[in-house]
């Protein structure tokens, strides 16, 4: 059973004496059925009472598993030990979210309006990212890696990198992902248990199985994200960084740990371990730092752990609630230890905002505050428009979701196959049905049900077209993955959201202010005339940076 309800009242935190000894609690008031039934209490009994300070009135709230009683003819509900507590479901977080929020709210938020930095460090974990995808479905590993850096060639020659060098690097940091797929399927547990009672184990496609770039959406905890991989129900995280530890960072465990929650709620119970693949510290000479420089860290997922990362997911969609900016003060995290300390305390002097790491700088005049915070709050709106969107997946049945043009529903598989890349061509027949699905667009394919099912992100290649058996139009999508071609939806995107973020964050903070006069209307634009000239040398630029591969 799950409780939930638009919140009418939250009381304070007490204290109460138990059977099991003092115990905290808030009581919170619900009104189920999106706010339209009668009043009801929930009570949260002890770490999730943290959630009373952030929850508010008018917020939703989800309480699964709760104890029901009746008190004095009232029904009322309390959180038990298998119970967990969502604000906002309907608001799915970002699973890499999570785990900035948990280092630092502040740096949650810097990453949003400064957007993905063009740097080497980034361009070259995707690189390697695309190289694990493509190892785990069987690729030889130096066709991988020089297709990939040459399809991220115009962003190397800007950043001023040679395809040689960039390839060695990779393949420095591959050699860990490939030594630890060598090791084969079965751990050293599994091995010993095999050894202790000399059965036959069976390790079907339940168990045994690789899932690379896994789409995971979570209606009950309203989290989503892309795990890297699945390794026999587990998720496995890659990182190019090293880290010389024999635990993994913490920051990185909570990802990870989000990824085993959302797999849980699809497999019945999360599981109780994750990995974490360390890439670099393969390239580390073994003379050079000291240290366990293993490159696979496991660790355990505990109830606690669970909650706790539930618990952070449920301060940031809070936050998201309304809008609001964060300080930092929402955390433990050391301002001195920060490499983003500066661009905080810069960001904070410039807008006026408070920040826990302090400010630097004047300000940037009133009318431009004024308007960073009111696009800031129209562009959030129209990213709570896309969440609602993601809501209808699950709450609208298959034919509402034709009905709106937002998916292709009763799909007939034909065929699939494996191309030489490594992803796959899917084929489905149609019913001949239309909607808003175009060829090239991202969508997701599923064997029926996008969000308990197997689903992947795919692309169109064909809407209709051929036609064969009783004019059937057939549907082609590749994806890295297969899956049965039963259905596709329109995925909804934030890119429109995150990159008018950046536009924003780019238009006050960085520009010169003569620019910003332009923008805001203080003086007329002008025009000069080695404009030509200037656009010129820039496309002469470009030039020079694709020569450098």
């Amino acid at each position: 059973m799950t409780l939930r309800g638009v919140v009418v009242d939250v009381s304070d935190p007490k204290t109460v004496s138990t059977q099991y000894g003092e115990s905290e609690l808030v009581e919170v008031t619900l009104r189920p059925d999106r706010g339209r039934g009668e009043p009801t209490t929930v009570t949260l009994w002890n770490k999730w009472t943290e959630t009373a300070e952030y929850l508010e009135p008018g917020m939703e709230l989800s309480v699964t598993d709760p104890e029901e009683r009746e008190y004095r003819g009232e029904q009322q509900f309390s959180t038990t030990g298998d119970s967990m507590v969502v604000v906002e479901p309907d608001f799915l977080v970002d699973v890499t979210d999570v785990r900035s929020w948990v280092q630092c709210p502040r740096m949650y938020y810097l990453n949003k309006i400064g957007g993905v930095p063009s740097a080497y460090p980034v361009v070259k974990g995707t690189i390697v990212h695309e190289v694990f995808g493509d190892l785990l479905r069987g690729r030889d590993l130096d066709e991988s890696i020089d297709e990939r850096v040459e399809e991220a060639g115009l962003e190397l020659g800007l950043l001023g990198r040679s395809a040689g060098e960039v390839r060695e690097e990779v393949r420095r940091n591959a050699a860990a992902i490939e030594g630890w797929l060598q090791q084969g399927t079965l751990t050293d547990e599994d091995r010993a248990a095999d050894a202790a009672d000399n059965s036959e184990r069976d390790y079907g496609p339940a168990e045994s199985e690789w899932r690379s770039e896994m789409t995971l959406v979570s209606e009950t905890y309203g989290l989503k994200g892309r795990a890297d991989a699945v390794r026999r129900g587990t998720p496995v995280e890659l990182k190019t960084g090293k880290n010389t530890k024999r635990e993994p960072r913490f920051h990185d465990k909570v990802q990870a740990t989000c990824y085993a929650l959302i797999l849980g709620e699809r497999r019945g119970d999360p599981p109780d371990t994750g990995t974490l693949l360390y890439t670099k510290n393969a390239a580390v000479e073994r003379t050079e730092e000291s240290g366990d420089l293993s490159p696979a860290k496991e660790f355990s997922i505990g109830s606690g752990f669970l909650k706790f990362v539930l618990r952070s997911r449920n301060a940031l969609a809070a936050m998201e609630h309304d809008a609001s900016v964060p300080t930092g003060y929402e955390a433990d995290a050391k301002c001195e230890y920060c490499f983003e300390q500066d661009t905080c305390m810069a960001v904070s002097g410039r807008l006026g905002q408070e920040s826990k790491a302090g400010q630097v700088g004047s300000p940037v005049p009133e009318e431009e505050r004024e308007y960073f915070d009111r696009v800031y709050q129209s562009i959030e709106r129209e990213r709570r428009a896309v969440h609602r969107e993601y809501a209808k997946l699950w709450e609208q049945t298959p034919e509402e979701r034709a009905d709106d043009d937002r998916a292709l529903v009763e799909l007939e598989p034909t065929e699939r196959r494996e191309l030489d890349g490594g992803t796959w061509e899917l084929r489905a027949h149609g019913t001949g049905a239309v909607s808003k699905i175009r060829e090239g667009d991202l969508v997701l394919a599923s064997d029926g049900d996008p969000i308990r099912g197997e689903a992947e992100l795919a692309r169109v290649e064909r809407l209709g077209g051929d036609e064969d058996d009783g004019n059937q139009p057939e549907i082609v999508v590749t994806a890295d993955e297969p899956v049965e071609l039963r259905r596709i939806d329109v995925y909804p995107s934030e890119i429109s959201a995150d990159r008018m973020l950046t536009a924003l964050h780019d238009a006050v903070l960085t520009q010169s202010p003569a620019e910003k006069d332009v923008l805001f209307g203080r003086r007329e634009p002008e025009f000069e005339a080695d404009v030509a000239r200037s656009a010129t040398q820039q496309s002469s630029g470009e030039g020079t940076a694709r020569r450098r591969l």
